[in-house]
C-alpha cells in the first residue's frame, strides 16, 4: 500500500511539472510572438527533468542536430590554416595564459608554415572561434585588440567579484568566501561602505574592485583589469549609470551590476511637467518598455551597416538573380525547369539535404511538381546554393567555399558570387553589435562596387554600379534627415 502510494505521489508531481513546464513554454512563447527572435522558435518543446536521467535529453540532441544541419552554413569546410593557428592559440591556453592581443595572434600565424593571408580572413576567423565558444573576440574598437582564451575565466572573474567579502577578524562569512578583500585597519569604514554598496545597491566602484582583484592573489586580472571590465560592460554584466543635472547627462565613475541588485526600482517616477530634466529620463523608460535599448542611440556606424546590408541585399541580391537566370545548363530552357530536374540533388544529397525546409518549400511549393515561387523572394543563401549547384557558372580558381584569388585578380562569374556571399557572412552574420566604422564601410562598399563591376562585364549587361551609387545616396539622405 505504501509503494502504491509512492508511485501514486511521483506520478502526480511529475503531472505537475510537466503542467508547469507546458505554461512556461507557452507564456515564453507568447512574450516572444512579435520579437525578431521568434522566426528562430522551433515547433517542439522540451521540458528536462535534470534529477534523473531524462530520455527527453536525448530528443533534444537530436532536434539540436535536426536544427543545426538545416543551416545554411552546416557541411563548409574549415581551412586547414585556421585550424593549425586554433591549436597554436589552444596550447597558450593550456600553458595559462588567459589574454593574448591581436598583435601575438598575428605574429603566431606569420610563424606558421601555413598562413592565413589577410586581416580580414584573420577577423572573420577569431569570429570564429567566439561563436564556437572557443575564445571570447569582440570586434568593436575598443576590445578587438585583445583576445580571451578561456571563456570561462570571464565567468570566474565573475564570481570572485559577488563572492567577495571583507577580510574583517569578526566576519563570519570569511569562513567560507572564496575571495576575500585585504582591508588596511584605517580603510576598514571606507571599504566595507563600498562593499556593502555593492551587495546591497549593486553598486561596485573601480577601487572595490582592485581591493578584490589584487595584484598578489589574482595577478591575471589585475593585470587585464580594463579589457575584463569592457567585456562585462559590452555584454551588460555591469552598466555605467547616467545621471542628469542642470548642466546635462553625466557619465558616473561606478558599476552597476545588475545580478547584486535586490530593491526594486520604485514604481512611482517625477512627471516631466514638474521636472523638465526628468523628460529624457521618462523617454528612455518608455523606450525600454516598448521593447527598445534606450541606451543605444542610432549612430553613423549603425548607419554604416544599414548601408551595406541594404546594398547586399538588393543590389548584389539582384546582380545574382540575373547570374541564376542567364546561366542555366542545357538542355533546360529556364532556371526553374533545372532547378525541378534536380529535386533529388537539391532535397536529400548523402540524406542531408542541400536547401532548408523554408528553401524547399519557396522552391518546390506545389505538390504537382509546378514551380510558382518568384526568383525576387529568393534569398543570398538561396541563390547562392542554385548558382553553385544548379547552373553553368563555373568554380572559381581556388574552388567554391574558399576566398577568391587576388593577386592576379580573379574576376570570373564564380569568383564574383564567392565574393557576394563572403561579405554578406562578414557584413550581416558575423556582426557582432550592428556598427561599422567609416573606414571600414568605404573598404567594404568599394569591394562590392569592384565586383558589380566584374558582373557587369561577364554578362555584358549594365546598371548595378548605378544602383548601388543611388542606394547609397538615398540610405544617406535619410540619416541626414534624422
Amino acid at each position: 500500500m505504501k509503494l502504491n502510494q509512492s508511485n501514486s505521489d511521483e506520478t502526480l508531481q511529475r503531472d505537475f511539472y510537466r503542467e508547469r513546464g507546458q505554461i512556461y513554454f507557452e507564456e515564453i512563447r507568447y512574450y516572444l510572438r512579435d520579437k525578431p527572435t521568434a522566426v528562430h522558435l522551433v515547433d517542439e518543446d522540451f521540458a528536462i527533468d535534470n534529477t534523473i536521467i531524462d530520455s527527453k535529453l536525448e530528443e533534444l540532441k537530436k532536434k539540436i542536430v535536426e536544427v543545426a544541419s538545416q543551416q545554411p552554413y552546416w557541411g563548409e569546410q574549415i581551412p586547414t590554416r585556421w585550424f593549425l593557428l586554433e591549436q597554436q592559440l589552444m596550447r597558450l591556453r593550456d600553458a595559462g595564459v588567459k589574454v593574448v592581443s591581436r598583435t601575438n595572434v598575428e605574429n603566431l600565424n606569420k610563424e606558421g608554415t601555413v598562413r592565413i593571408e589577410d586581416s580580414e580572413e584573420l577577423d572573420l576567423f577569431l569570429k570564429y572561434l567566439h561563436e564556437t565558444g572557443t575564445v571570447l573576440y569582440f570586434s568593436i574598437e575598443v576590445l578587438r585588440d585583445n583576445i580571451l582564451l578561456d571563456p570561462k575565466w570571464m565567468i570566474d572573474a565573475l564570481k570572485i567579484l559577488i563572492n567577495a567579502r571583507p577580510n574583517l577578524p569578526n566576519n563570519p562569512a570569511n569562513n567560507n568566501t572564496e575571495s576575500k578583500i585585504p582591508v588596511a585597519s584605517d580603510a576598514h569604514s571606507d571599504i566595507t561602505q563600498q562593499w556593502s554598496d555593492f551587495e546591497e545597491k549593486g553598486k561596485l566602484t573601480l577601487e572595490l574592485v582592485d581591493a578584490i582583484w589584487t595584484k598578489e592573489n589574482h595577478p591575471e586580472l589585475h593585470e587585464h583589469k580594463e579589457h575584463i571590465l569592457r567585456i562585462m560592460e559590452h555584454l551588460n554584466i555591469l552598466a555605467k549609470p547616467r545621471s542628469f543635472n542642470e548642466n546635462g547627462e553625466k557619465v558616473e565613475d561606478y558599476f552597476l551590476t545588475p545580478c547584486m541588485l535586490r530593491q526594486e526600482s520604485p514604481k512611482a517616477v517625477i512627471s516631466p511637467e514638474e521636472d523638465p530634466r526628468m523628460l529624457h529620463a521618462s523617454y528612455q523608460t518608455w523606450l525600454a518598455e516598448d521593447g527598445h535599448d534606450p541606451d543605444a542611440p542610432i549612430t553613423r556606424e549603425h548607419m554604416n551597416h544599414a548601408r551595406l546590408c541594404v546594398a547586399i541585399q538588393t543590389v548584389c541580391g539582384n546582380a545574382l538573380r540575373e547570374v541564376l537566370s542567364t546561366q542555366v545548363p542545357s538542355p533546360h530552357t529556364d532556371i526553374h525547369q533545372a532547378i525541378l530536374a534536380n529535386k533529388s540533388m537539391l532535397t536529400s544529397r548523402q540524406g542531408r539535404p542541400l536547401l532548408n525546409s523554408d528553401q524547399i518549400q519557396l522552391v518546390f511549393p506545389d505538390p504537382h511538381g509546378k514551380t510558382t515561387g518568384k526568383m525576387d523572394q529568393f534569398d543570398l543563401s538561396l541563390l547562392y546554393i542554385l548558382i553553385r549547384n544548379i547552373s553553368t557558372v563555373p568554380a572559381p580558381v581556388t574552388g567554391w567555399g574558399h576566398a577568391p584569388q587576388d593577386q592576379p585578380r580573379d574576376n570570373s562569374l564564380g569568383a564574383s558570387v564567392e565574393r557576394i556571399r563572403s561579405y554578406r557572412n562578414h557584413i550581416i552574420g558575423h556582426s557582432m553589435d550592428g556598427k561599422i566604422s567609416q573606414q571600414d564601410f568605404d573598404d567594404y562598399w568599394n569591394k562590392i562596387d569592384d565586383v558589380l563591376d566584374d558582373i557587369e562585364l561577364e554578362l555584358g549587361k549594365h546598371g548595378y554600379k548605378a544602383q548601388l551609387e543611388k542606394q547609397k545616396k538615398q540610405v544617406i539622405s535619410v540619416y541626414e534627415a534624422c
